[in-house]
């Protein structure tokens, strides 16, 4: 018998005697395990290690959460924090009607939906920055700052 599978019916055995003590009154007992049952053991090796490479997305929110850190900017809009599709509040709302009186936006929701996407991207694009639709810090200083570009 392989030492592998001799190593495993033991631990077998000493696992079924000690679960053996556990529900009836203390007194152990021993069943034995055929070791024809037992699986064979499984050696997992691991392989070269590989860091992850940032998508492109994860790319601009670091850039744009250091330039963030380095900036002395006293705006309460230029928080870390990534505005994107789905969200709502103050922050996106404050986004929106810069974006309206720079002529990229037609109405402020408080929501941050498909219009105000485009229009992010319409802005990013007019003011040189990554557009992927997303207000991260570098856009959002960009947007409120007095070089931001209008629309037309």
């Amino acid at each position: 018998m392989d030492k592998r599978w001799k190593a495993l019916a033991v631990a077998a055995a000493i696992l079924t005697l000690t679960a053996g003590g556990c529900g009836n009154g203390g007194a152990a007992t021993a069943t034995p395990v055929p070791t024809e049952t037992l699986a064979p053991t499984i050696v997992v090796t691991p392989g070269p290690t590989q860091e992850a490479t940032p998508t492109p997305e994860e790319s601009e929110e670091a850039t744009d959460s250091a330039q963030a850190s380095s900036s002395s900017g006293s705006s309460s809009s230029s928080s870390s924090e990534v505005l994107k599709q789905g969200m709502e509040g103050e922050a996106v709302t404050e986004a929106q009607e810069r974006l309206q009186s720079l002529g990229y936006l037609d109405k402020v929701t408080g929501y941050y939906g498909t219009d105000t996407e485009r229009a992010v991207r319409e802005f990013q694009q007019r003011n040189n920055l990554d557009s992927d639709g997303k207000i991260g810090p570098m856009s959002m200083e960009v947007l409120m700052s007095d070089d931001a570009k209008s629309a037309s």
